[in-house]
């Protein structure tokens, strides 16, 4: 179900990405991506320098490698705080 989910969502013209934490839930969506798409899946990564059990980049860069994408990690800095407002606004739905 997962896979013919992941299919109908792919249809496209243009290269897709993820959000890849490197958990459990977003790497099997990597890998399905991985596995259907046209295109060399783009993942994108936050992490958080100094962030220690925090960051949890080095499991996103591993699901990455292994599954080939073009991984991109983007270092979240204090000042990053002010843009939360304007980035969950854009969201349009909840998130935890």
């Amino acid at each position: 179900l997962l896979r013919d989910a992941m299919g109908e969502h792919l249809m496209s013209e243009v290269p897709q990405g993820a959000y890849l934490s490197g958990g459990v839930d977003s790497s099997l969506i990597t890998a399905l991506m991985a596995e259907t798409a046209a295109h060399p899946v783009k993942t994108f990564c936050s992490t958080f320098p100094g962030g220690g059990a925090f960051d949890e980049s080095r499991y996103a860069r591993t699901v990455a490698s292994k599954l080939g994408t073009e991984h991109t990690e983007v270092p979240c800095k204090p000042e990053h705080l002010a843009l939360l407002p304007k980035v969950l606004w854009s969201l349009e739905e909840p998130l935890a």
